[in-house]
């Protein structure tokens, strides 16, 4: 069964911002050639890199868009030397709660993003995070991580590993 999902493309320098539909198999580099014979890039495509907001991680070309459901990926078609020291990811599931609906989904994340920083990405899944109508509850292993101090806290920190669930409920707030 094909599963088509919804994703924002922004492409950099050009400034070039598009909605497609995506089958999830979908390669990154697959992308990269639509785009290129689109929109006439000269740049050469192993050099570009494609960023996913939800998942806040760098997708390589042989990588798959996935699962996530209305991305922005970021394509930058301009080469730039990574600056940074090699990332730790890990794979966490999260169940969603909001009200009588549940919702899934799996994420991969870097080890040194904090539970703030995941909760964002929850309500940006769900199309919650410019709207500062809801905010996310996160629960490991029962216990709420909820507070101020926890929520700053590193996957990392927290010693989190790879495949473990995260409870998140979504708590409305208010209205626009």
């Amino acid at each position: 069964m094909i599963s088509i999902n919804i994703y924002y493309i922004n492409i950099q320098p050009q400034n070039v911002q598009v909605q497609v539909e995506l089958d999830k198999s979908t390669l990154v580099r697959e992308l990269f050639e639509l785009f290129q014979t689109t929109y006439n890039i000269q740049d050469p495509i192993d050099q570009w890199t494609c960023f996913s907001s939800i998942r806040q991680l760098y997708l390589k070309t042989n990588d798959q868009v996935g699962f996530c459901q209305n991305d922005t990926l970021t394509i930058n078609t301009k080469f730039i030397p990574p600056q940074e020291p090699q990332k730790i990811f890990i794979n966490l599931y999260i169940n969603i709660t909001d009200g009588q609906m549940k919702k899934a989904f799996q994420i991969q994340v870097e080890q040194n993003n904090s539970l703030e920083e995941l909760a964002q990405s929850i309500l940006a899944y769900c199309q919650l995070s410019n709207l500062n109508v809801a905010t996310v509850d996160l629960f490991l292993f029962n216990q709420p991580y909820n507070d101020k101090i926890k929520r700053q806290k590193t996957l990392k920190e927290l010693q989190l590993k790879s495949d473990i669930t995260i409870e998140a409920k979504i708590r409305w707030i208010g209205g626009l």
